[in-house]
């Protein structure tokens, strides 16, 4: 059984890392949040191409997608926060000071118009 030995002193190590902060910064790598969001894009795109014609990527698309919608309702919202009042307007979008329900504390939320920044570029 040396391969499933492996496989779990690879397990180990993986588990190891991710409870380090700055988890792969000596590669000049990203952070596990990053790597989270990557899985989602990954996902996202995956799903939404003419890929899922193959096996393997329906196969992916599948296996994954419980944790998916896992990391979907994990991260932070426009409802995790209560407006306190409009700090600024720009062409662009508009910035709120808004406080997080989660702690209370007080931050900027900038909120960007899509379609004005797709117009942009044509």
């Amino acid at each position: 059984m040396p391969a499933v030995r492996a496989l779990e002193d690879r397990g180990r190590a993986l588990t190891e890392a991710l409870a380090v902060q700055d988890v792969l910064a000596y590669r000049g790598a990203i952070d596990t949040g990053a790597m989270l969001d990557t899985l989602l894009a990954l996902h996202e795109e995956l799903n939404d191409r003419p890929f899922v014609d193959s096996p393997n990527v329906a196969e992916f698309v599948e296996r994954y997608r419980a944790a998916v919608d896992d990391v979907r309702s994990w991260r932070l919202g426009k409802t995790d926060f209560d407006f306190v009042r409009t700090l600024a307007r720009g062409q662009f979008g508009i910035v709120d000071i808004v406080r997080s329900k989660h702690n209370k504390g007080v931050y900027a939320m900038k909120t960007l118009n899509k379609r004005a920044l797709l117009s942009q570029r044509e």
